[in-house]
């Protein structure tokens, strides 16, 4: 049976402990691992140990220092700046129980203000303040200190879970020591509050990471709060935020939702919640794609027997009977690509999509694997007799441990823990971040977008990186590759991080303040009308210009906007657009401090007026003389027909003009606001067969009434009799009326 070590791992603390000591600092490249053990302990163990997951140290002291370097090493090729590291290292007793344990603690040891390149005023680990005036200033002493708990796997230290020191990842049921490095040497370099979370004192001077902590309840930074909202605030889960732009802008690339989309058959298609293992690789964008084929044993619990069927496909395995990742090993090996575990009507929650852990011996897992609750398995089940097609995919349009404004989330629980509350990114967030509380199986070994935002933080607080690659340009980067948009009304989610501006490209701010960051969509306006386009729900400042034109250098522009109010930094235009016309329209950011303009997740909202309201109908008496009788009135006597053609009435007389003026009423019918009258026509067909096309002289929406009243002139020469009307407007044409004229 399956223990429950999932829930047992997620419990593991990684607490960041803050070091004020003297004043000096270094940071950079060379990152190096200072033995802090005494003789016979820690890196001086000689228990001799066989090679392990590409650890070829052949003594415990030895793989437990390869491991050190190795994560240091990851450090050092992301940083680019200043000065070598040293890291103090030890491994000594640290908190435990039975079912929990503190893997390790970290920290800078010396902290610094008023230096170059610094904010005046502000704290800074040694570790960055280092790289940021170039210099080394605590001399020959260590910038971080890491102590790593020497007791793990014992009976009283989280009992089961041994440190694996392999470098490949592959740790099974034990924990990652390399996973844990990488994540204690951030706390070094700079991801730690220097305030104290449970008296909200800052000595007086804020730390460069509280000015990047934002409460979303008192919209402020923790550097400007009282020491009394610092402890509201770091209490306050699902409202204190990073307010960094870099994090910010990598968020939509890194976080979302993990997915099964079932691709075909059509009658089972969609998205279905899943649960997530913590072993193997992490849900990606945009995942893996594949037929879907049960194994022989449905269970997996033993070699696959039909490796021939599941080579290249995902394997489906029901759940029960022996681990989780004893069941992916299995596939793994006989070639699946991925794997889904469907819920069993037997097990304890079969209406739960299982989040599955890993126990036992240390095993490389490198497909990925998700869950089904037992109704959800089901549905496949009743279809893998044919074919099914599925991807296992991280969706970004809907982003776990963010606030609406693509925000990251930060650790507030609502006991607040020095060390680890307000220091570490929360647990909403998926996938798993390596700057998470909890330790997590699943973890990778990149701090970088689009797998990890642990280097965007550190970005933001000033560090550089030299294998930083940024993200690929948007697939609508530029204008030939516009992405299509459709319809009425709409709304599309994408980013304009990593974007460009082409050759010949207009600026798209109407003060010509736009940035270099443009992405383009393409839409067909499907009926005349006043098109409103906003950037609403964006995360940056944005400009937005609408164009008409077949290349980028030929446009001509129709509408643009920078702001959509003094409060409101998301930008709208609304314009007259006309049924059939291709419009162009741009979403860049705005070119605040001359940075080439401002980036983030975008989002497009568009809609049209008049546009699907139906076949436009001319109201009709509901108990008229004559068949389909209009409801028209004369527009000077009001009164109904039958009309003469000429009004020779002595109450009013159109000097020159005494024709009769017709008003009717008419349902779905709207102008924009760069229409007049003559958008509309009135087909008159008199008794005679006579046909007359007359241009509408006033059409107005009746206020407050579902329909617009269209003014025409009776023609001359018409004849006595009944006549057949129509209102034609926007290509389109109404029902067919009558009218009666008199002589």
């Amino acid at each position: 049976m399956n223990r429950p070590v999932f829930a047992m791992l997620r419990a593991l603390l990684l607490v960041s402990l803050v070091g004020f000591a003297a004043s000096s600092a270094s940071a950079s490249v060379t990152v190096t691992i200072q033995n802090n053990d005494s003789a016979g302990v820690g890196f001086n163990d000689p228990t001799p140990v066989a090679p392990i997951g590409g650890n070829n140290g052949t003594t415990l002291g030895q793989q437990r220092m390869n491991a050190f370097q190795f994560a240091a090493n990851i450090w050092g090729a992301t940083l680019n700046s200043g000065p070598s590291i040293t890291i103090r290292a030890s491994w000594s007793g640290l908190t435990c129980t039975t079912d929990s344990a503190v893997l390790a603690q970290t920290g800078a040891l010396t902290i610094h203000t008023g230096f170059s390149n610094g904010i005046p005023g502000v704290w800074y680990g040694v570790a960055l303040a280092n790289a940021l005036s170039g210099s080394d200033r605590n001399g020959s002493q260590a910038e971080i200190s890491a102590q790593v708990n020497v007791n793990l796997g014992n009976p009283d230290c989280l009992s089961g879970s041994h440190w694996y020191l392999g470098l490949d990842g592959g740790h099974g049921g034990d924990t990652e020591l390399v996973a844990v490095l990488i994540h204690e040497f951030a706390h070094g370099l700079g991801m730690q509050t220097f305030s104290n979370v449970k008296t909200g004192s800052d000595n007086g001077t804020p730390g460069i990471y509280d000015r990047f902590l934002r409460d979303n309840t008192t919209g402020k930074l923790w550097s400007e709060m009282s020491a009394a909202e610092r402890v509201a605030s770091a209490v306050n889960g699902g409202n204190l935020v990073w307010a960094g732009s870099q994090v910010t802008a990598d968020v939509p690339n890194v976080l979302g939702t993990p997915r099964l989309t079932v691709n075909s058959p059509g009658s089972i298609a969609g998205n279905y919640t899943v649960g997530t293992a913590n072993f193997g690789p992490s849900i990606s964008s945009p995942g893996i794609m594949g037929n879907v084929v049960r194994t022989q044993p449905l269970d997996a619990c033993s070699a696959v027997s039909n490796a021939g069927s599941i080579s290249g496909n995902i394997a489906f395995i029901d759940r029960g009977t022996c681990n989780f990742i004893d069941k992916v090993k299995n596939a793994q090996n006989a070639g699946a690509i991925g794997v889904i575990i469907g819920n069993v009507s037997t097990s304890n929650n079969p209406s739960v999509a299982p989040g599955m852990g890993a126990v036992g011996a240390p095993v490389l897992i490198t497909i990925p694997t998700e869950s089904l609750n037992f109704s959800d398995a089901q549905t496949l089940r009743g279809q893998l007799g044919g074919a099914v097609n599925a991807s296992i995919r991280l969706d970004h349009s809907v982003l776990l441990g963010s606030d609406s404004s693509d925000h990251a989330l930060m650790f507030a629980p609502a006991t607040a823990t020095q060390g680890s509350s307000v220091s570490h990114f929360d647990t909403s967030a998926f996938p798993n971040l390596v700057m998470e509380p909890n330790y997590s199986g699943d973890l990778g070994h990149s701090v970088l977008a689009p797998q990890d935002l642990t280097f965007s933080l550190l970005h933001d607080l000033g560090w550089a990186g030299s294998s930083t690659p940024p993200p690929p340009p948007p697939a609508n980067d530029n204008f030939s590759a516009a992405q299509v948009i459709s319809g009425c009304s709409g709304s599309v989610n994408g980013s304009n991080v990593s974007a460009t501006k082409e050759s010949g490209e207009p600026n798209h701010s109407p003060d010509n303040n736009g940035g270099t960051k443009s992405v383009w969509y393409q839409w067909q306006a499907p009926a005349t009308g006043d098109a409103t386009i906003t950037t609403a729900g964006s995360s940056f400042d944005t400009v937005l210009g609408v164009y008409t034109g077949g290349s980028v250098a030929s446009l001509t522009a129709v509408a643009k906007n920078d702001d959509t109010n003094a409060n409101d930094a998301t930008s709208s235009v609304t314009f007259c657009a006309t049924a059939g016309t291709i419009y162009m329209i741009a979403v860049d950011g705005y070119n605040n401090g001359g940075a080439g303009g401002d980036v983030g997740s975008v989002t497009l909202n568009w809609s049209l007026t008049n546009c699907g309201l139906g076949a436009m109908q001319i109201m009709l008496e509901e108990s008229g003389p004559a068949a389909n009788q209009a409801a028209a009135f004369d527009a000077v006597l009001f009164v109904r027909d039958p009309f003469p053609v000429v009004n020779s009435s002595d109450v009013f007389n159109l000097v020159g003009d005494p024709n009769t003026r017709v008003l009717i009423f008419v349902t779905n019918l709207q102008l924009s606001q760069c229409e007049n009258a003559a958008a509309v026509t009135v087909n008159l067909i008199d008794s005679l067969n006579q046909t007359y096309n007359i241009p509408a002289q006033d059409v107005r929406s009746v206020p407050n009434q579902a329909f617009t009243q269209v003014l025409f002139r009776l023609p001359n020469n018409l004849a006595v009799g009944t006549c057949q009307i129509k209102v034609i407007a926007h290509g389109l044409t109404s029902n067919t009326a009558t009218l009666r004229i008199k002589s």
